[in-house]
């Protein structure tokens, strides 16, 4: 709007003075003078048009296409992802965008006007500035030839991989060089692992055992290994690749394997476990097994194949040869099952053995076994009594058992040599004494022996014959008393360790002496017995009793003596007491009794039954009749007298300290405000 208001106000003001001066000379308006005011306006309107006007607008044009360069060198440089960098001649920083700022680690107040070299090499700003000033010219020249590849330097005086281009711009006669930056540390990484990652491949692939291809879905091999040419036959991987080009007419022996294959990992993507025939190099045939998968383009389309391969001929002839024998292994099947159902069934016994902890739970093992390992036997379980002149059934099963349930161990042939006896009726020079007589059958008494001691006897007999068992189907003798001679290690293994586990838990938790239980026990026992009685609301009864004047005893008739009446006593209350009652030794003459379940009348009963059985005992000792003693015993009850172990213990052994006081050989139940008489 100004530049039309300026030109409209020239032309009228040079128009306007040109008609004053025609005027002032006195010449009229006429066409001649129109045409000298139209000369005159040219010649002075547009000098005076162009030093009013279009020199100015010229000027301001310009000024505002260079702010508009400037602002979109701006523009675009913050937009790139590559560092810009702008320098002159003088080497100096003239314009960096922030991708340049970052990949430098520098701020733009000082990465302007900051010498080139100071972030580039040397060599490389000499080469951009002599490329510039070789290349003459106005406008813009490419420097060097594409990238280069060099090491950049930023502020904090790290040194990265980086990679640039140059071009030199050359504008009225000045010469800047814009360089174009990329920070390419993170792909020399990759690059380096990826080349790590590519010599493992190669070294896998190289030296692999089996054979390792490529193939194109056409049948073409595009790369194999030495091992896969190695079972072709070719002596590389070239001359495998050359001869074999169609791979289906060429290398299978059946090409509708081929078509099977292409079929198969183009549905599913892999192929594993595929066998097929190939021909080798002489022209012999070998089985192959391929586990392929497909590689596919960006367009979803079959690129090629890969996989690997092995040798299975001898495989596949150690096959043949197997089924070749499976008819001959047929013949023996029942047998191995009959051996492999034995051996199952002893195997489950020997565990089910060791999880036992009485006799009878082991006997029960052992009995159902037999009925399994041997139908149609009867049987029993003999265990020495703790005397060992006896041995006694304590499991019997079968239609046929013995009678004699307890017999000594010189009635039976087996337990005088030590070794299996195995006799069929009727023989009586070889029949067990403790054998009932039956007309027919086959018995067998196995002794049960560990670590060289008999333990026992398994006792088996049929009323079948040998010849009958065979006909039967059943195994030889052989197998038999393999059978049980195994059973019975078995069951003779587990009776020791049962022997053992009682001798080590009576020796844990019984007093020695008297055979009562210990301390230790009865202090875990009532622990226990309390909780049990809270949760069921029921009561729980102590007794402490101990011997009245048993160290002036133990004086007089010495310590031998009193340690008979100890065991006497304790012989008695084992006798006397229920099962689920616990009689322990507490130390010394203190004896503690912990009835369950039992009220405080009940318990007073008990301990006046006990105080009458303590003083009819005859203890006798070195062939002498002892002087006997008595008991005086402190009662407490639960929860009455006490919630906790010790709170019991505490009441019933107050109890009896009264009835020491008291004048000993009496019961005494606990009683808050009872004292002890002086």
């Amino acid at each position: 709007m100004r530049i039309v208001l300026r030109s409209v106000l020239v032309i009228f003001s040079v128009e306007f003075g040109v008609m004053l001066a025609l005027r002032a000379g006195g010449l009229p308006i006429t066409p001649k003078t129109a045409l000298i005011d139209s000369l005159v306006l040219s010649v002075l309107a547009l000098p005076i048009l162009y030093l009013v006007i279009l020199r100015p607008v010229a000027g301001l044009a310009a000024e505002q296409a260079a702010l508009a360069a400037e602002s979109r060198l701006q523009t675009v440089g913050q937009a790139v992802p590559e560092g810009i960098l702008i320098f002159g001649l003088d080497r100096r920083v003239r314009f960096a965008n922030s991708a340049a700022e970052q990949m430098l680690r520098c701020s733009p107040s000082a990465l302007r006007g900051m010498d080139i070299s100071t972030l580039l090499p040397e060599q490389v700003v000499e080469q951009f500035q002599q490329a510039g000033l070789g290349s003459g010219g106005g406008g813009a020249a490419a420097l060097g030839k594409g990238m280069v590849h060099t090491e950049g330097l930023r502020s904090n005086g790290e040194r990265f991989p980086m990679e640039l281009s140059a071009s030199a711009i050359v504008s009225d006669g000045q010469v800047e060089f814009v360089v174009v930056t990329r920070d390419i540390t993170d792909r020399k990484r990759a690059e380096a692992t990826l080349r790590e990652a590519e010599e493992r491949y190669r070294g896998i692939f190289e030296d692999a055992v089996i054979g390792i291809f490529q193939t194109t879905p056409e049948g073409r091999y595009l790369s194999v290994n030495p091992a896969m040419a190695s079972l072709y036959g070719f002596g590389s991987p070239g001359e495998l690749m050359a001869a074999r080009t169609d791979i289906a007419r060429q290398a299978y022996a059946d090409p509708a394997r081929r078509e099977q294959f292409k079929q198969a990992i183009a549905e599913h993507g892999v192929v594993r476990d595929f066998e097929y025939q190939v021909y080798r190099k002489d022209g012999s045939k070998c089985w192959f097994i391929e586990n392929a998968r497909v590689v596919r383009d960006d367009a979803g389309e079959i690129s090629y194949y890969i996989g690997t391969v092995e040798d299975i001929t001898e495989r596949k002839r150690t096959r043949q040869e197997l089924c070749e024998a499976n008819e001959r292994l047929t013949r023996t099947m029942k047998e191995m099952a009959l051996r492999a159902r034995e051996m199952a069934l002893l195997g489950e016994l020997g565990d089910s053995l060791q999880s036992c902890h009485t006799v009878d739970e082991a006997s029960a093992f052992v009995s159902r076994t037999v009925k399994l390992l041997l139908p149609g036997y009867s049987g029993a379980l003999f265990v020495f009594v703790p005397s060992r002149n006896l041995l006694e059934a304590v499991g019997v099963w079968g239609n046929t058992a013995p009678v004699n349930h307890v017999f000594a161990p010189d009635d039976c042939w087996a337990l005088r040599a030590g070794r299996l006896h195995m006799v069929e009726r009727p023989d009586p020079a070889r029949h067990c004494p403790h054998l009932a007589d039956l007309e027919t059958g086959v018995d067998i008494c196995v002794p049960m022996m560990a670590q060289g001691e008999a333990l026992g006897l398994l006792h088996l007999r049929t009323q079948m014959s040998r010849a009958e068992l065979r006909e039967s189907g059943q195994e030889s003798d052989e197998d038999k008393q393999r059978a049980v001679g195994t059973l019975a290690r078995h069951t003779a293994l587990a009776l020791a360790n049962l022997r053992l586990q009682e001798t080590l838990r009576n020796q844990s938790i019984r007093d020695p002496l008297t055979g009562l239980f210990n301390r230790r026990y009865m202090e875990e026992t009532m622990e226990r017995e309390i909780r049990r009685a809270a949760r069921n609301q029921k009561t729980l009864a102590v007794l402490m009793a101990d011997l009245d004047h048993f160290k002036r005893y133990n004086d007089v008739h010495g310590h031998e003596a009193g340690d008979a009446v100890l065991r006497e006593l304790g012989t008695f209350l084992l006798a006397n007491t229920r099962g689920a009652d616990v009689a322990c030794r507490y130390g010394g003459e203190e004896l503690t009794l912990i009835l369950t379940e039992a009220s405080l009348s009940a318990a007073l009963a008990r301990a006046q039954a006990l105080l009458r059985g303590v003083r009819n005992l005859r203890v006798r000792h070195r062939g002498e009749s002892l002087e006997m003693v008595s008991l005086s015993v402190g009662v407490a009850v639960y929860p009455e007298h006490g919630t906790t172990p010790e709170e019991l213990l505490r009441a019933a052994d107050r109890a009896l300290y009264c009835a020491k006081a008291e004048g000993r050989n009496r019961v005494v139940c606990f009683e808050v405000d009872r004292v002890p008489k002086a």
